[in-house]
């Protein structure tokens, strides 16, 4: 999968950076609550250290806790666990429902595509401060790449 300029919200100067917007998100995420099958209990911008939004849910009916992020440049997103944190990222699959709402504005990826190890190919449309940050990081992963906790 090659990578987009910007993906890891590291930006050289002369670089225009493309920006996900909260309300476009919030869209979404609330028609998840439509279902009645889950409750959004956090939503969580992009900081210093991390290049994602967090949206954290809980299904009504197991009580279990899981993730979503929302890249903060580029309209895609995953699932995590309940119990992953920053830098410690657990991808995992979203229930077909939550993908459904997601789907109509931001493209999903799997956990399958966010664990293979990244190629010299990937990296090519990258800007020099973005490959710093994965070299200063040892970043393998797409998944480390894309939703990162670079500062």
């Amino acid at each position: 999968m090659k990578l987009r300029k910007n993906i890891t919200g590291f930006a050289d100067l002369a670089d225009k950076q493309s920006k996900v917007e909260l309300k476009e998100i919030k869209s979404a995420i609330f028609s998840i609550e439509i279902t009645k099958a889950y409750k959004i209990s956090e939503i969580k911008e992009p900081g210093q250290s991390s290049n994602y939004f967090t949206v954290t849910l809980t299904d009504l009916r197991t009580n279990d806790t899981m993730g979503i992020l929302i890249n903060g440049q580029y309209p895609c997103y995953c699932g995590v666990t309940g119990d992953s944190s920053w830098m410690n990222l657990k991808f995992t699959e979203l229930p077909l429902a939550v993908r459904n709402c997601m789907d109509k504005k931001f493209k999903y990826l799997t956990p399958t595509e966010l664990y293979f190890t990244v190629e010299r190919n990937d990296l090519k449309e990258l800007s020099e401060s973005e490959l710093r940050q994965i070299n200063y990081w040892k970043s393998k992963t797409l998944g480390e790449i894309i939703f990162n906790g670079y500062d």
